[in-house]
């Protein structure tokens, strides 16, 4: 896959994305065409084995200019049949001198990781960059600092931006890239950053779209347009060099995949479906879909080719019936270019909610239970019209609030509920990356 900033959740402020924010304040790195995920480095097969290698990795990270940056994160790991292991970062920011280094760091030669994170200011941005096809036992302690982070340049024209920031991410989907944060000028046009490299062809602007926070310290945000300039002969950039020719990109040409309905019906039980709408595809790119739960992941059986930009296409994908409680993350990208950076995700939380009994006599009790995403309490309503989706506002018009019950680890149990009549209930909740609905239950009064 295809992200860098992050996987989960962001600082949102004056309107650009700003440094990334993980759940347990640790960064995600970008994830790899394989459809990757940051796993434990101790569960890799290599360290199981007892047979990882240790290398000293150091270096340093400079600017386009070559000038040391001080105050840069840099993350390490390395790839292994499609999954990320490592993600340490330098034991503090880099300092003035820019240098970083690893004592003793594990690797899978050929497939090796180096990021960097650099914070530009407030209201500014970020810069960062990415390359997962190192090789640490070609460069480690027999020679010193010999990792130059530094990025190269792309000159683009953007038509139609949506905003003079622009996030912009360069480079080559199998290799790596540079994401910056582009000023453009009175004419649309900037310079991004690029990881040095021989095979550079893709330049992605996306568009990130904050969630109303249900917690106030965490925004989520996902992406649901992207615009790609996919060169057909990739060329070759060092490190302080500007590729030879300019980008043009055009928003008004951008492609879109987003999740159908209003935000808080994005939630639901295992095993029922998200709806996703996509838009803008040019001719012939297919669209691939791909999910992850926090623990497992997965591509989605089916894919969609596009018959041109002005096609729509709805497509239907079925939350894992063993997906747990939580966040489910669905990602849409394109399994046509190999080299594609593009990579569109939104958010579907896993909730569970059900009745004691799905049917009870007249005058007895049932009782309603479930498990949600995130802590406080659940609001419960009814109503005795026969409804099989949630409200579609958070105020739940036409419904009637039954009552509030506290969270323990996510579980709720109602009191006993005594129906005159059969009823449909829905639970409502805070979340852990917006306010949604369970599924609705139903209980027959007979």
């Amino acid at each position: 896959m295809k992200r860098l900033l992050l996987c989960g959740a962001a600082v949102v402020a004056a309107g650009l994305l700003l440094a990334p924010v993980a759940l347990a304040s640790t960064r995600a790195s970008h994830r790899g065409s394989e459809r990757v995920r940051h796993v434990p480095a101790a569960a890799s097969p290599y360290a199981r084995l007892g047979a990882d290698p240790t290398y000293a990795i150091s270096g340093h990270v400079r600017d386009f200019n070559g000038d040391p940056v001080l105050g840069a994160e840099v993350d390490w790991g390395w790839w292994d049949n499609g999954y990320w292991f490592g993600g340490s970062n330098y034991p503090g920011d880099t300092g003035a001198d820019g240098k970083f280094n690893f004592a003793a760091l594990a690797g899978n030669p050929g497939s090796d990781d180096l990021s960097v994170y650099y914070p530009l200011g407030t209201g500014v941005g970020t810069w960062s960059m990415e390359s997962w096809a190192l090789d640490f036992t070609a460069n480690n302690d027999t020679t010193l600092f010999s990792y130059e982070m530094q990025p190269a340049q792309v000159n683009l024209t953007v038509a139609h931006a949506p905003s003079t920031k622009i996030d912009v991410l360069a480079g080559n989907e199998s290799v790596g890239f540079a994401q910056s944060v582009v000023q453009l000028d009175a004419g649309g046009s900037g310079t991004a950053s690029v990881l040095p490299m021989s095979n550079f062809d893709d330049v992605l602007e996306s568009a990130y779209t904050p969630l109303p926070p249900s917690n106030p310290k965490v925004v989520y945000v996902v992406c649901r347009s992207q615009a790609e300039s996919l060169a057909a002969s990739p060329v070759s950039l060092a490190a302080g060099a500007t590729a030879p020719d300019t980008v043009d990109l055009d928003w008004s040409a951008a492609q879109h995949s987003v999740m159908a309905g209003p935000l808080c019906r994005h939630s639901g039980k295992p095993g029922t479906k998200a709806t996703m709408v996509l838009s803008g595809w040019p001719v012939n790119e297919i669209a691939g879909f791909w999910g992850y739960d926090g623990v497992h992941s997965g591509v989605f059986k089916g894919s969609w080719t596009s018959l041109g930009a002005d096609q729509t296409k709805t497509l239907s994908l079925t939350i894992p019936k063993t997906a747990p409680v939580g966040l489910y993350e669905i990602d849409t990208y394109r399994t046509d270019a190999p080299d594609s950076l593009v990579d569109m995700w939104d958010y579907y939380q896993v909730c569970t909610f059900k009745a004691s009994a799905s049917s009870i006599l007249h005058g007895h009790a049932v009782r309603l239970s479930g498990k949600v995403p995130g802590t406080g309490s659940v609001t419960i309503y009814s109503t005795w019209h026969k409804v099989s989706a949630a409200p579609g506002t958070l105020a739940a018009s036409g419904w009637h609030k039954v009552g509030v019950y506290k969270t323990s680890s996510g579980r709720f149990t109602s009191s006993l509920l005594h129906p005159t009549r059969t009823m449909c209930y829905v639970a409502k909740y805070k979340g852990l990356a917006f306010q949604a609905f369970t599924s609705v239950v139903r209980v027959g009064v007979r």
